[in-house]
């Protein structure tokens, strides 16, 4: 029996795929620190997000509810609260709730950050407590009236400074790798944490991985200018430059990055659970490590074979779907291997069940079916180039994963191509079958709209800038 109800923690490894990671039996170590992880805990083989973008993924694994069923496909949507678990542990259970991360889609372009009680968040963007900023200002913030208004603050010298940093920040032209590090959100949460009186429960999503792939110098792989000077050839969004100009093979390089990235992220989970214990907040405290979606770096699509895939803007590939799960319950010190499809919708549940000391707290849905679909790109098309035919992108992109006496078999649709995937690991699944399953849209047409979201953000340019440099057509 727990003495008291246990924490959660939900640890979000911002797209990172399962196929690049040695705990998945990537070639390359990418994980040790998950890995050793999961040795004392749960480990998923066959671990699906719901959608392949941040807002659909969070909005169900948040809410419980299908991508379909919640309908957050763009990043300004925001989700009522009272469909959000956050607010449902702090009103319901006395939890004190926190949100760390630089994810802009997160804390700022959607409501998300609005369901928990503290946010911590995006580092480059957040401006001290105290001061004034020039967001501050009403109308247009001339240098010149703010410079005013600062000098006639009660906080003076903070808001002048403020000022500086934002002008400074506001002549960088993407995210600051360094600012924005795992490493300095998850000492943002131990700062929160040491804090807590009570029960608590808090998301960290880390973003490491993300485009632009910029890791810190003791994780890189390779010492070579000329791969790292790629990361300074996109001056649009990435995935509508790919379509405009056709260089896929920069795609093929950038992975190589993208495995360095993954190395940071893990090391952060050393940190994370080594501080857990030390603080002795690890026994008591049901963690979850996973990703909201993977990568794609020029991969044919399975279903659509005509087209290809670029990071996370369409499709519904096994690289942008499959994701890492590992699972620290309550109390527990032996590991477990599940290889059953597995959904992170089933979030909400394993946590209620936690809290209410049912056995075996479970990321497998009771029907066995695990579903993901996504409507990136959405019609018309407009954010895709001209020269393309939107047709080839527009979503709905969908799959349903089962369980077979054959192994895990993926049925995936869109338009009217179709396909069935024999999924043996992250590492190996070949198509088998190019006729369409009908069974999709049988599972998928009854699904009705939850009525939980509540509308769109009004975003700024700035939150649009931001957004265009993380890769995202807009």
């Amino acid at each position: 029996m727990q003495e008291e109800q246990p924490n959660i923690l939900l640890v979000v490894l911002d797209s990172v795929r399962a196929k690049n990671t040695s705990l998945h039996h990537y070639p390359i170590e990418t994980t040790p620190n998950l890995t050793s992880f999961a040795e004392s805990a749960t480990k998923y083989t066959q671990a699906r997000a719901p959608g392949i973008h941040s807002i659909a993924s969070h909005a169900s694994i948040f809410s419980g509810h299908h991508v379909e069923e919640h309908r957050l496909f763009e990043h300004e949507s925001t989700l009522d609260n009272n469909s959000s678990i956050w607010p449902q542990l702090a009103h319901e259970h006395g939890y004190s709730t926190g949100l760390f991360s630089p994810n802009v889609v997160i804390t700022e372009a959607s409501n998300l950050a609005d369901h928990f009680q503290h946010t911590v968040g995006p580092r480059r963007f957040t401006h001290p407590d105290a001061g004034l900023t020039l967001r501050d200002i009403e109308g247009e913030a001339s240098t010149l009236k703010f410079i005013k208004e600062s000098i006639n603050h009660q906080k003076p010298i903070r808001s002048l400074l403020n000022g500086v940093r934002y002008k400074l920040e506001e002549k960088e032209d993407s995210q600051d790798p360094e600012a924005e590090r795992a490493e300095v959100y998850v000492s943002d949460f131990f700062e929160w944490e040491k804090n807590q009186g009570g029960p608590w429960a808090a998301c960290i999503n880390l973003m490491d991985s993300h485009y632009p792939y910029i890791a810190q110098p003791e994780f890189r792989l390779y010492e070579d200018e000329q791969l790292r000077s790629l990361t300074e050839y996109f001056e649009s969004a990435m995935s509508w430059q790919i379509l405009s100009e056709s260089n896929w093979w920069i795609l093929s390089a950038l992975e190589y990055l993208y495995d360095e990235c993954i190395r940071q992220v893990d090391a952060a989970i050393n940190t994370l659970i080594k501080n857990l214990k030390r603080r002795d907040q690890y026994d008591n405290t049901l963690i979850v490590v996973t990703s909201d979606h993977g990568e794609a770096f020029g991969e044919f699509s399975q279903v659509s074979p005509s087209v290809r895939l670029c990071d996370h803007s369409w499709g519904i590939h096994e690289v942008q779907t499959h994701v890492p799960l590992v699972v620290k319950h309550p109390g527990q010190t032996d590991n477990e291997q599940i290889d059953e499809p597995a959904s992170l919708t089933e979030f909400p549940n394993v946590v209620r069940d936690s809290i209410a000391e049912n056995d075996s707290p479970s990321f497998v849905p009771d029907s066995g079916q695990v579903l993901t679909s996504t409507y990136r790109v959405p019609e018309p098309g407009d954010t895709l180039p001209d020269a393309v035919n939107k047709e080839n992108y527009i979503g709905p992109w969908r799959a349903v994963y089962e369980a077979e006496n054959t192994g895990i078999t993926k049925y995936s649709t869109h338009g009217n191509d179709g396909t069935i995937v024999r999924i043996n690991s992250a590492q190996e699944y070949h198509t088998t079958s190019r006729e369409y399953p009908s069974r999709v849209d049988d599972i998928f047409s009854p699904l009705e709209d939850a009525g939980v979201k509540s509308g769109l953000n009004d975003t700024d340019d700035d939150i649009e800038d931001r957004l265009e440099a993380l890769g995202y057509m807009r």
